[in-house]
Parts: structure tokens; sequence; C-alpha cells
């Protein structure tokens, strides 16, 4: 019982991370722009058909196909920005958020019209590959995906805290007027943003192919928990997202593991109800500094 008890923590460790790169997208756009990006489970969606495509048509290793998938997913970010976004600047952000709420319904639609409806796996030799930690077992994919997450996300904390573009967002990210009055071009800056959550959504759907169902609708599933998750570790913060992303895919695995699968998405829920109760502000209660 131990074990097992041991090998679902584990389980919901490793699909926080992954949750927690998808909600440092979310972080990433509101930090910059204030706002609300519906479509980044969409940039999943994409991330997972297109490694899905890769391997099946060219056999590639799902992991091997970040060096497509991540720079796709950037440039993918900055289109929108440059044909969607820039196109609402001076409206209010309501007509920005909904612009990105119909994107979610463009890629959705399309996604069903090219590839249909039929859920979709990638097969690979370390698929059912597992090794084990102090009795509890751990699913090799999911792994890789949880390290691979983690290292992106420990990255982008760097970029923002040590690096001359990172100060850049972030002076943006504090007043977009008075950055421009120093100097920093705050439309480059909101290129930036974009195409780092264009991204982190891509390799995001690349981790999760290699032990998710690929759908056109799965993007659903995992914008409700990254706007949870963003709301936990509070809004623009991304070591909160970490911390978020940590916090709700434990909650998932032992939910699930005590109550049944069918409890899990109710307790993540619950939970965030009650941080928006008792502490509006996330678990860190501030912007990332």
């Amino acid at each position: 019982m131990a074990n097992v008890l041991l090998s679902v923590v584990l389980s919901g460790l490793m699909l926080g991370g992954v949750y927690a790169l998808i909600s440092s997208g979310l972080n990433m756009i509101y930090g910059v722009m204030k706002i609300i990006n519906f479509a980044q489970g969409e940039f999943v969606m994409l991330g997972m058909y297109i490694t899905y495509w890769l391997n099946f048509a060219w056999k590639l290793d799902p992991f091997l196909t970040l060096f497509v998938t991540a720079p796709m997913g950037f440039v993918l970010g900055v289109a929108v920005q440059k044909l969607i976004i820039n196109r609402t600047f001076g409206h209010p952000i309501f007509v920005q958020t909904v612009a990105t709420f119909g994107l979610l319904l463009i890629l959705q639609h399309a996604a069903l019209i090219v590839w249909g409806a039929s859920f979709r796996t990638i097969e690979t030799p370390f698929s059912s590959s597992s090794f084990e930690v102090l009795g509890g077992v751990v699913p090799l994919p999911p792994f890789i995906a949880f390290i691979g997450a983690t290292i992106i996300i420990l990255s982008l904390y760097l970029l923002l805290t040590r690096t001359v573009a990172g100060m850049a967002l972030r002076a943006t990210s504090e007043n977009q007027q008075i950055a421009r009055l120093l100097g920093i071009g705050a439309r480059k800056m909101n290129y930036l943003a974009f195409g780092i959550a264009g991204l982190t959504g891509f390799v995001s759907g690349t981790f999760l192919s290699t032990y998710f169902y690929i759908y056109p609708t799965v993007g659903a599933i995992f914008i409700l928990r990254a706007f949870i998750i963003v709301v936990l570790g509070g809004m623009g913060n991304i070591l909160g997202a970490l911390a978020g992303g940590i916090v709700i895919g434990e909650s998932e695995a032992l939910g699930g593991f005590i109550f049944g699968p069918q409890w899990s998405e109710f307790i993540s829920l619950v939970i965030f109800v009650l941080v928006l109760l008792l502490r509006p502000a996330g678990i860190f209660g501030v912007r990332l500094k």
C-alpha cells in the first residue's frame, strides 16, 4: 500500500510540472500585457499533433521533435501577436481577451476538420518503460517530461531575473508607457511574451504526447488547469506557476486515488475557490520582481 501511495505522489509531482509549464505561458502574457490567453490550451494541442505526425511520418523520437515544435510554437506566438492582438490595441482589454477566445475556437475546429475527432497515441520503445524510486514506480515518459518542464521553467525565471531582455520584460509588465519613455521597445516585448507563450505551449504538447491521448479538444483540459494554477501561484509569477502546478498535480493524483478519478477535477476546483476566497493574490501574493 505504501509503495502504491508513493507511486501516486510521484505521478502527481510529474504531472504538476507539465501543468506548470503550460501555465507559465499564461503567466508571461498576463504579466507583460495583462491579457488572458484562452488559446494557450490550443497551443498545447497543436504541439501534440505536430509531435504525433513527425513521429508517425518520419519515426522521429518524440523528444527530438522539440527541435521542431519549440521554434514553431515561438513563431506562432509572434504571429498571433502581430496579426490578431496588435489589431486590438486601443480597445478595452476585454476585446483582446475575446480575440484569444475566438482563436481558441478557430484552432479547435481547424484541428477537427484536418485531423478528425479520433483519439491518437504515440508508441515508442520507452512508452511502457519505468523505474523504481524508494519502492514507488515511476513511468519514464512522464519523468522525462517533468525534468524538461522544470528546466524550462527555471530557465524562464533566470531569463526574467538575470538578463537584459528579462529586465525589459519586467519593466514592460510594470508599466508599458513608462517602459517606452525609458527606451524599451514595448511592442518587441509583447512579441517576445507571446512567442514564449507559444513555445511553452508547443513544448508542453510534445511532452504530453508521449503519454496522453491526442485529440482536437484536448486543450480544454489543460487551459482549465492552467487558469487554476495561475491563480494559485499568483498572476504573473513564474515560480508561483511551478508551485501551483505541483499543488494541482498532487491534489488530482491523491484525490483520484483516495476518492476515485471522477473526483480529481472537482478537488482542483475546490482548491481554486478556496484560494480565491482566502488568498486572492495567490500562494506567493505578488508578481515576480
